[in-house]
């Protein structure tokens, strides 16, 4: 039984300060300042059994389980105040303290203060095969559960197999060839990364525009509705693998080639929308698939092998 648990966390604060002249400025410049503080947690758990059979087949075989869950917790609060024209009678140039927004209504600026966090929770599990260090099967699978998502949970298995043909009968007669292992492997992996924390909720964020800097009277504080979309779902890759290692000369040349193809289905991405669609004109969304395959091979030579006595 293993368990490890661990926590990051990254506290930090900008300073800025845009003078009257500078194209960034708001008519008559400003100063503020943008602090966060970021926390990340994790706990990870899981157990393994292994049994080897005695007997003349030389069976192996091991198993393993496990649960991970993480948490990723982000705070920002800031705030930015204008200054006063040079040319004003009482405080020509000055920081004006009065600026800023009244974000609950109680008449009083403060500053604006801004919070989210997912979860990602795992289960997770493996199985490992060989009969006589010649054949060897492993089968995987993980069920990641996301709060980003409206249905939270998606599994992902994946399946591995390897033949070392050079422990055949056949091949140990030829002595120049001192390995030849085929591999297949088939699986599949979920992505979330990309999007915001709550795409699928109705929600609504209060405007953070020029009356941050402003305030004019008889105005209010805006509250505008965000982008949503509920049937986002998991970014899904599926990949084929076949590999073929080989070595010769007692292993002084060693080389392997891979062939895979891997697709990748429901693409997260932000995309525009017609206006009227949603309550804004860009929205997270599945989009698309995307298909790519290559072959992929490695040489290395042993110039010198040389053991110490």
């Amino acid at each position: 039984m293993h368990a490890t648990a661990g926590a990051d966390i990254a506290e930090g604060k900008q300073n800025t300060d845009v003078e009257p002249t500078s194209p960034l400025a708001f008519y008559y410049g400003s100063t503020g300042f943008k602090k966060s503080l970021k926390r990340n947690l994790l706990f990870n758990a899981y157990a393994q059994y292994y049994h080897d059979f005695k007997d003349k087949y030389q069976h192996h075989f091991d198993i393993m389980a496990g649960y991970e869950w993480q948490h990723f917790w982000r705070k920002e609060t800031s705030r930015y105040l204008s200054y006063y024209p040079k040319t004003n009678s009482m405080h020509p140039g000055e920081i004006n303290t009065d600026s800023g927004q009244d974000y609950d209504g109680d008449g009083k600026k403060e500053d604006y203060k801004y919070m989210t966090e997912n979860y990602l929770v795992s289960f997770f599990g493996r199985a490992n095969w060989n009969w006589m260090q010649r054949y060897y099967l492993t089968a995987t699978v993980r069920a990641d559960g996301a709060s980003r998502f409206k249905k939270h949970w998606a599994t992902f298995p994946s399946f591995a197999f390897a033949w070392r043909i050079k422990d055949e009968n056949k091949f140990k007669e030829i002595k120049w060839l001192s390995d030849l292992k085929l591999r297949l492997g088939w699986g599949m992996t979920g992505q979330q990364e990309g999007i915001g924390d709550y795409t699928y909720f109705d929600i609504y964020q209060i405007n953070t525009g020029t009356n941050n800097y402003y305030p004019i009277i008889g105005d209010g504080t805006m509250v505008r509705p965000d982008a949503v979309n509920k049937n986002l779902t998991w970014e899904t890759t599926t990949t084929y693998n076949v590999g073929l290692d080989w070595g010769i000369l007692d292993q002084r040349l060693t080389g392997s080639i891979d062939w895979y193809f891997r697709k990748t289905t429901d693409l997260l991405n932000t995309v525009y929308v017609p206006a009227g669609s949603n309550f804004r004109n860009q929205v997270s969304s599945n989009i698309g698939s995307l298909t790519n395959t290559g072959v992929e091979a490695t040489l290395s030579w042993t110039i010198l092998n040389q053991q110490n006595s």
